[in-house]
């Protein structure tokens, strides 16, 4: 190709972003993968690589209130409803071809690339929809989560710098909520290294501010002030990569008919999602809440710690969901069933073999790393230990098989996620006032999972794209495969 061609090829390429960013097929994914797992494991890691910071700067009641701030930021996200992963599924759609949006199953696609108008809607409507919602956390974290932190500061007296901690954390959580259209199209464009690469550079920039700050005050306000830097961080970043999208569709007006249209349709799965993810929270994370109000803070703090640390295993093993989300959308719209079934077995393997790998690290190492470094905390004893490893394990099952079940566009187990999330938080919170210890929490947890959802929902996507015992292993490793080369199957 001479100098010539190369500047044609990429005037034409910046006339025409989205549509590249749309593209199912990528030149290499063999880093992906790596940066995938780190980017992951520094989203939700943070805290874990903060732990000996934490663990032996701040006392048992701190430790606790930081990872109540910490759940409390998981349930803002929540806000969002299912939103995100629906614009991000449709911002992909649309990149593969797709003219309009579907309430259910996927799109029909016609020839021809992204047609930029169609995008321009969809991004018009994620923008307005986010800025809504920016203002609604703003509201929620300021008077509903204001008075939960009113009641656990009571139960809590010696905890300082609350208020200041928690003002700051207000702010930040806010405008994260309305910058999050920027992280829907960063993904519906399948522009996932660089998202993660976001992540690795915002979270570090959060450990260096927190733990410098922790070592030279010890106070709660340096970690709070360390996560809005993160945002700031993360925000700037995200934009500066999903630009060159946002300039090619700059000279065409959004229709506001058919962005509001594109918005009711999102909306169809999207609250299906929410309803979802809120059952899921009371399923796997509402027993933080619980747990600081009705146990004393030493069994409370050891649940903490452990809790931080198997957030960031179990979501470094699902990196790959996360990560081959638009792999999968695209070989839905494609009805390539041979690329669903092996990414789907991929995914399953690389989890497991992740997150065994981290719960056996954990059992031989965590303690003894603990007393390593003074820690005022340790890990709970081993029976309880391994018991929220398993917990963690079926959540991790009921998360791989919704996703994808979801990357259809279909949400089938709205009610059964949601029913399993009220049962849990109901029989967390009647063990609370009974006096129940922490294995009774988890006993409960743990039975009303295995009694439905993490059973059901990997045998049936499983069924859907035909994986059995037999072909697991050829298909996780066909999937390998595609995921090195990055092919998705037929293209658009």
């Amino acid at each position: 190709m001479g100098v010539s061609s190369e500047q044609e090829l990429k005037a034409e390429e910046a006339a025409a972003p989205a549509h590249s960013a749309g593209s199912a097929v990528r030149p290499s994914r063999r880093g992906d993968m790596a940066v995938g797992m780190l980017g992951m494991f520094m989203q939700m890691g943070t805290g874990l690589i903060m732990l000996p910071a934490t663990a032996v700067l701040l006392t048992p009641s701190e430790l606790t209130f930081w990872s109540v701030f910490l759940t409390i930021q998981a349930l803002n996200a929540m806000l969002e409803f299912g939103f995100s992963p629906a614009f991000s599924r449709n911002f992909t759609y649309v990149f593969s071809g797709a003219r309009t949006l579907s309430r259910e199953g996927v799109p029909e696609k016609p020839g021809g690339g992204c047609d930029l108008q169609v995008l321009r809607n969809l991004l018009h409507a994620s923008r307005r929809f986010y800025a809504l919602l920016g203002a609604a956390s703003f509201i929620l974290l300021s008077t509903v989560a204001s008075f939960y932190i009113y009641h656990l500061s009571n139960h809590f007296p010696d905890v300082q710098d609350v208020w200041a901690s928690w003002a700051i954390l207000v702010v930040a959580h806010a405008a994260s909520t309305y910058f999050n259209w920027q992280t829907a199209l960063l993904f519906g464009a399948d522009r996932m290294r660089l998202f993660y690469f976001v992540i690795i550079a915002s979270r570090l920039a959060q450990v260096v501010v927190s733990v410098a700050g922790l070592v030279m005050t010890g106070s709660l306000v340096v970690l709070a002030l360390g996560y809005a830097v993160s945002i700031v961080v993360f925000r700037g970043l995200t934009q500066y990569f999903v630009r060159d999208i946002t300039r090619s569709v700059s000279t065409f007006s959004p229709q506001e008919e058919e962005a509001k249209k594109m918005t009711g349709v999102v909306a169809h799965n999207a609250m299906k999602v929410g309803w979802v993810t809120l059952g899921g929270f009371l399923a796997s994370r509402f027993n933080i809440l619980s747990l600081s109000m009705f146990l004393a803070a030493k069994p409370a703090a050891e649940y903490a710690i452990s809790q931080q640390a198997l957030n960031a295993l179990a979501s470094v093993s699902l990196v790959g969901s996360s990560l081959l989300t638009p792999m999968l959308a695209n070989a839905h719209v494609n009805r390539d069933k041979a690329t669903l079934r092996e990414i789907l077995s991929f995914i399953n393997l690389s989890a497991s073999l992740i997150f065994v790998v981290g719960v056996i690290g954990l059992l031989l190492l965590g303690n003894p790393l603990l007393g390593l470094i003074n820690s005022k905390t340790m890990l709970p004893a081993a029976p309880l230990l391994l018991m929220i490893c398993a917990i963690y394990w079926l959540d991790a099952q009921i998360t791989i098989a919704t996703q994808f079940i979801q990357t259809s566009n279909r949400v089938p187990y709205l009610k059964a996620m949601v029913t399993t999330g009220v049962a849990v938080a109901l029989g967390v919170l009647a063990a609370g006032f009974l006096g129940g210890d922490l294995m009774t929490f988890l006993l409960i947890q743990a039975g009303i999972l295995l009694a439905y959802n993490a059973w059901k929902w990997p045998s049936a996507a499983c069924a859907e794209v035909g994986l059995s015992v037999s072909n697991f292993v050829p298909s996780a490793l066909a999937g390998a495969r595609r995921v090195l080369q990055g092919r998705a199957g037929a293209q658009p």
